[in-house]
């Protein structure tokens, strides 16, 4: 049995990975938004680029090409940028991410911990850290 001191740190711990992790989401969020946007003007400086007498398919395909390499590489460097932070239960150490198979949004829905129970809700430890029954 956890004391109400445990119950609050377990409690402030949880909530802090979970304020981590849906960080990273928008994080994750903005920078596909950025990639996306550097490929379209990468993609759109190549293609007028050339004079519209000179424009063909083959520098349309170029054009194209390039814009998808400029957001593929962008996304590649946000990946090694800015690694998904680690979710592991202050209680008993299960790896979240791993039982959620990598799924942020399952594991931040989640009530109880997967391997021991430890109750996720901030509210609800909270009430019980205080000394509070439902």
């Amino acid at each position: 049995m956890t004391t109400p001191a445990s119950a609050q740190q377990f409690a402030s711990e949880v909530s802090r990975q979970k304020e981590a992790a849906l960080q990273h989401v928008k994080g994750n969020h903005r920078f596909l938004a950025v990639s996306m946007l550097a490929g379209v003007v990468v993609g759109l400086a190549a293609w007028f680029s050339q004079r519209p007498a000179d424009r063909d398919g083959l520098h349309l395909q170029f054009a194209l090409a390039l814009a998808a390499a400029v957001f593929f590489f962008a996304c590649l460097l946000g990946r090694l940028l800015f690694p998904k932070p680690g979710a592991i239960c202050p209680q008993c150490e299960c790896d979240w991410n791993v039982e959620s198979e990598n799924n942020t949004q399952l594991w931040l829905a989640w009530r109880r911990c997967p391997g021991c129970g430890l109750d996720m809700c901030g509210d609800i430890i909270e009430g019980e850290a205080s000394g509070e029954k439902d």
